[in-house]
C-alpha cells in the first residue's frame, strides 16, 4: 500500500504550520517543503510528528544552480547553501533533499568543477544520512552525467517529475533511463511542450493529477515496472486554474488527495 504525499504551503495566505493539520485531516501520509535559510523547518518538523506526518523531503532552492557548473565564487556560495539545507534535512529527521542540478532550458556545459561541487554535496549529506534526489528538468544531459559519476553513491537517488518529463522532455524515458534510482515522486498534470521545440517553464503548470494530458496509466505501469513501493507525492500549484483558486485550502487538499487515491490504484 503506497502512503501519499503532497507539497505544502499550497497558500500564502495561510501559514504553513495550519496547513499540515489539514494535510493530514485529508488523509495524506507525508509532505515537503521548500528550504531557505529563513524558513522554520524545526517548527514544521515538531508540528509534523505531531500530526502523525513524515516530513518527506526537503527541496533545495534552484535559482542558482547553474553556477554549481561554472568556475566562479557564486558556485562555491551556491554548494554552501546546498550543504546547509542538507544540514536541516539531517537536523530534523528528513531523510531526503530533492534538488534540481540546472536551471532554465539554457544551462553551462556539464565539467569537472560541477562534478567536484555535487561531489563534496554528495560526500557531506553521506555523512550525515542524508539521501540526495537528483530530479528531472529541461536538459538531461547534466543529469546523466551525474548519475554516470556517481553511480556507485548509494546515497544519490532519482526524484522522477512526471510533470517534467512531459512538458520538458517528452521523447526522453526518464524511468526507462532511472527507474532502478527511483526514491521519490513530483506528482502534476501539464499539456505538455505547447510550442515545440520551445522548452519554456511556462508549461509546468503544476495541476491536479488529470486535469492535462499526462497519461496516468502509463505513469503507473512505469512505477509498477519499477517495484518502487514508497511515497507517492502530488506537487501542485493553487493558483494554476481559477477553479483551484476558488476552492478553500482545505478543499484543494481533500480534492489532491482524492486524485492522489486515483494515482495509487492505477500504481497497485
Amino acid at each position: 500500500m503506497f502512503k501519499l504525499g503532497i507539497s505544502a504551503g499550497l497558500r500564502s495566505e495561510m501559514k504553513l504550520e495550519d496547513q499540515l493539520p489539514l494535510i493530514k485531516a485529508a488523509g495524506f501520509d507525508s509532505f515537503f517543503t521548500s528550504w531557505s535559510p529563513t524558513q522554520p523547518i524545526e517548527t514544521y518538523a515538531n508540528i509534523a510528528q505531531k500530526c502523525g506526518l513524515i516530513y518527506e523531503t526537503l527541496h533545495a532552492p534552484f535559482d542558482h544552480m547553474n553556477d554549481m557548473w561554472l568556475d566562479n565564487i557564486e558556485g562555491d556560495a551556491c554548494l554552501k547553501r546546498l550543504m546547509s539545507c542538507v544540514d536541516s534535512c539531517s537536523n530534523n529527521g528528513i531523510g531526503k533533499m530533492i534538488t534540481h542540478v540546472t536551471v532554465s532550458s539554457v544551462a553551462p556545459p556539464v565539467s569537472k568543477i560541477g562534478e567536484t561541487r555535487f561531489g563534496k554535496l554528495i560526500e557531506h549529506a553521506d555523512k550525515s544520512s542524508v539521501k540526495i534526489a537528483l530530479e528531472n528538468l529541461e536538459i538531461p544531459e547534466h543529469l546523466s552525467y551525474l548519475f554516470d559519476k556517481f553511480s556507485d553513491c548509494k546515497n544519490v537517488g532519482f526524484c522522477w517529475d512526471c510533470g517534467h518529463n512531459n512538458c520538458y522532455t517528452p521523447n526522453t524515458d526518464m524511468m526507462e533511463l532511472y527507474s532502478d534510482r527511483l526514491i521519490c515522486t513530483h506528482i502534476h498534470d501539464n499539456f505538455g511542450v505547447k510550442n515545440p521545440p520551445i522548452i519554456t517553464w511556462h508549461d509546468d503548470l503544476h495541476y491536479m493529477p488529470f486535469d492535462g494530458n499526462i497519461d496516468f496509466s502509463e505513469f503507473g505501469k512505469k512505477i509498477k515496472k519499477s517495484g518502487y513501493q514508497d511515497i507517492l507525492t502530488v506537487e501542485l500549484n493553487v493558483q494554476a486554474k481559477p477553479e483551484y483558486k476558488v476552492l478553500s485550502t482545505e478543499d484543494f487538499i481533500k480534492e489532491a488527495y482524492k486524485r492522489a487515491l486515483k494515482i495509487a490504484e492505477l500504481c497497485k
